[in-house]
């Protein structure tokens, strides 16, 4: 997939009625996602103010009894940021059965949408993606994973890095030719920077990459 064309699509995402081909729809605990009848699974970010206490401010790191058990390998060990595992295993539980061929996230989809593409080892394209990963420690399946971050868009690179969070997969990072800290998170300026001639280009253009 043409990664500009996936944040076309992720904007979509955000209200697909009549803009994107919705086979079947998530709506559990605070978690929304979209299944599309290609099989691209669309992953909104927050959209409520209960997501920040349900997920964005539960930091402390956990393990995952749920993606331990249904992977059997790859899983056990790993901790992650809590709030962001519990999107996730909410995501998780719902999409594995219907096979989605790639996962799109922005922003707290993102994060979700990480530890999800790569457990499921499918590609994954996160936009304003948060570190999501406690340690160093390389997780199974991460290679399915690209992260697009603008450096001034200040929720992407949270928490902090001395938390001890990263990033799991590729991350590469949009650099504006005028920053504005904290005011660019939405995806159409995303969307702009990818198609800036200077900015944009680092990025791949596609993903998974051709071979």
């Amino acid at each position: 997939m043409r990664v500009i064309d996936a944040a076309r699509i992720m904007q979509a995402g955000y209200a697909p009625q009549g803009r994107l081909s919705v086979a079947r729809s998530l709506n559990r605990a605070g978690v929304q996602a979209h299944l599309l009848t290609d099989g691209t699974l669309v992953v909104p970010g927050t959209n409520e103010h209960m997501d920040w206490v349900s997920f964005n401010l539960r930091v402390r790191p956990r393990m995952s009894s749920v993606l331990a058990s249904v992977l059997r390998s790859g899983a056990s060990g790993a901790r992650w940021h809590s709030g962001f595992l519990t999107h996730a295993e909410i995501l998780f539980d719902w999409a594995r059965p219907h096979r989605p061929r790639r996962i799109i996230g922005h922003s707290l989809g993102a994060a979700s949408a990480q530890i999800v593409g790569a457990s499921l080892k499918i590609p994954t394209i996160g936009f304003a993606a948060p570190r999501t990963k406690h340690g160093s420690t390389r997780f199974a399946g991460e290679g399915w994973v690209l992260n697009v971050n603008r450096t001034d868009d200040l929720v992407a690179w949270q928490p902090p890095r001395g938390f001890g969070f990263r990033h799991i997969g590729s991350l590469f990072a949009l650099r504006p030719p005028q920053t504005n800290p904290g005011g660019d998170h939405k995806m159409k300026f995303y969307i702009q920077l990818l198609q800036h001639p200077v900015a944009g280009a680092r990025v791949p253009k596609v993903w998974p990459p051709r071979r």
